[in-house]
């Protein structure tokens, strides 16, 4: 019996596991199986022959024997269909997103590993045979229906299984290319263990190995952008700090134009957003960056700002300034319907203006942040601004969209499952990626997050533990209260905290001011971020932020006798990095045990 590697639990699709079964049932123990191999290269970029920019390669499954040689397997479930006009496409739930012909897929792979086994060979030939195979196993073909490009020898159906093991040996003698091929001596045979094993993350882990690192890193090796800010997730974007999850939707934003991103508070999709703005800037495209939050939108227009193509901005913002342009009148609060379908009607009304003056408001890409606040018709405007660019010759236009569904504070539309809901013309094509970890938070703060929400909260394994969160009782006497606040905020400053890494989030606008001595308080994100002052802001006013130190002022109980809700609770204190101090009402409730889920709203994961 063949070994697998990883071992343990096959943590693939039915059809993969399907074939890594029969692979490993019906070849000989001289075989090894390596499963979702990655593998680092180049790809031509759409348009051009010439110019080529790094990809992640990943092959479902690299078949090795000694005495047989090297198979590269694909592995195609029946979600892969081919369409009417003759392109392929991945079908789910009544969505499709476009797909390589799984030949092409397999020879461009195959293309990858051997420029890899080139580099362990230490030479331009391989001296053994090598080739790959597609294996489709939950299709039949009937013999009148096979195409040109099918052949038994390398293409096996749902009838071949449980001979696979036969099939793949024979299969690697059509491919010897050589009239002698060689047998893998224990030498290169242990190399090429080691540079497959180095690729394979092992089982439930959040951190790339040293050696798959090295690997994964050469991918972005002069290519990739490091987001310097240290207010947003808290560290620039490195390959070494990056969730599993994060290094593929990284790699996946290379590949994939239409993108839908769901992560939980913490999890870095506002780092990665921002990065995939500037890679698609880098390529010369123009890019448009939206977000919810005002102050969110003016801290990543700060943070992109030496990057040339990319314009950022909160939708509000730029729906008044393309009206201004249009010759209208800007939106405001006071406007009935100003939360609802309003600004998308006017920005439609401004779009058709500047159209006709022929000066279109149009870009190449847009990123949306905070997508889960944005309502549902908004999206009809914002789809028609796109170009449509050639990508690997179809015509698509660019659009990802990141967002959290248990940060809906505004009661946005959601589907059945309380997850974001989009228009079906907007989901087509898209490819839809989870981010699993929280990357901000101590462990500590975590596990409260996890007990207000009843929710797993999973932290990667390097966070710190932290300190658990303080409560203070909110004074009867403001004087009081403000004393407890200063002596609370001087101890973070004697601890080594600075001005820029202190914030304080109200539940709502105080009417009295706040007053922490000689420290100077301000509602200006900018004076904040330059570390002249102490950020003072409302709960809501600051999503989408963080401070490595976060003081939630005037706390009533979640839910009760205000419109202070348990997703509001959640937003707030997942702001905090390394440490928490709550200022609560009297009816405060401080959970020591799990609350029963039925006594909260509704956050379903």
């Amino acid at each position: 019996m063949a070994r697998v590697i990883p071992a343990g639990n096959i943590s693939a699709d039915d059809w993969e596991k399907s074939v890594i079964n029969a692979l490993k049932s019906t070849l000989g123990d001289d075989f090894t199986i390596y499963r979702n191999v990655l593998m680092s290269g180049r790809r031509v970029i759409a348009g051009s022959e010439n110019k080529q920019h790094f990809a992640m390669h990943e092959s479902d499954v690299v078949v090795v024997s000694p005495t047989h040689g090297i198979l590269l397997v694909e592995v195609k479930g029946k979600s892969l269909e081919l369409q009417d006009d003759g392109n392929w496409a991945y079908v789910s739930g009544g969505q499709r997103s476009p797909a390589d012909h799984p030949v092409e897929q397999a020879q461009r792979n195959l293309n990858t590993l051997k420029e890899h086994l080139f580099t362990a060979l230490k030479r331009k030939t391989i001296p053994f045979p090598y080739g790959y195979a597609i294996v489709f196993p939950g299709h039949s073909m009937p013999l009148n229906k096979r195409p040109m490009w099918y052949s038994g020898d390398n293409i096996f159906l749902k009838e071949d299984l449980p001979h696979l093991g036969e099939k793949v040996r024979r299969c690697l003698r059509e491919w010897n290319q050589l009239k002698r091929a060689t047998t893998i001596n224990p030498e290169i045979q242990t190399r090429l263990d080691d540079i497959f094993k180095c690729v394979q993350p092992p089982m439930g882990a959040t951190h790339f190995p040293d050696l798959e690192h090295e690997v994964i890193k050469s991918l972005f090796v002069g290519e990739i952008r490091a987001v310097e800010d240290a207010n947003i997730r808290g560290t620039a974007l490195k390959m070494d700090e990056l969730t599993t999850d994060q290094a593929k939707l990284v790699l996946a934003a290379e590949e994939n134009p239409r993108l839908l991103v769901r992560g939980m508070a913490g999890s870095g999709k506002t780092v990665v957003a921002v990065d995939q703005a500037c890679r698609l800037a880098d390529q010369g495209l123009k890019v448009l960056f939206l977000c919810y939050n005002t102050a969110l939108g003016k801290h990543v227009a700060r943070t992109v700002s030496s990057t040339k193509g990319i314009h950022a901005i909160s939708f509000y913002q730029f729906v008044n300034d393309t009206l201004r342009k249009a010759g209208m009148e800007p939106i405001k609060k006071p406007m009935e319907d100003y939360w609802g379908e309003l600004p998308a009607l006017e920005l439609d009304k401004a779009l058709t203006e500047l159209r006709h003056r022929g000066t279109p408001v149009e870009y190449d890409a847009i990123v949306v942040d905070e997508a889960q606040d944005f309502h549902e018709i908004w999206w009809e405007p914002l789809e028609a601004m796109i170009r449509a660019t050639e990508i690997d010759g179809d015509k698509i236009k660019r659009l990802s969209v990141y967002y959290d569904p248990n940060q809906n504070l505004f009661d946005r539309k959601q589907t059945a499952t309380a997850d974001i809901f989009l228009p079906n013309t907007l989901l087509q094509n898209m490819m839809k990626i989870t981010l699993r970890h929280n990357c901000r938070n101590t462990k500590r703060i975590a596990r409260y997050v996890e007990l207000i929400t009843q929710l797993p909260f999973p932290s990667m394994n390097k966070s710190p533990e932290g300190k658990d969160p303080l409560f203070h009782d909110m004074m009867h006497n403001w004087q009081s209260t403000q004393s407890v606040l200063c002596n609370q905020v001087n101890d973070w400053l004697t601890q080594g905290c600075e001005l820029k890494d202190i914030a304080i989030a109200c539940y709502h606008k105080q009417a009295n001011k706040i007053d922490i001595g000689k420290i100077r308080v301000t509602e200006d994100i900018e004076e904040w971020r330059d570390g002249k002052a102490i950020l003072f802001t409302t709960v809501r006013g600051f999503k989408g932020l963080e401070a490595e130190a976060l003081i939630l002022f005037d706390i009533p109980e979640p839910g009760k006798k205000t419109s202070y809700t348990l997703k509001d609770h959640y937003v707030a204190v997942s702001r905090a990095k390394q440490r928490l101090a709550l200022f609560v009402r009297k009816e405060f409730v401080r959970p020591s045990v799990p609350l029963d889920p039925e006594t909260i709203d509704n956050l379903e994961a």
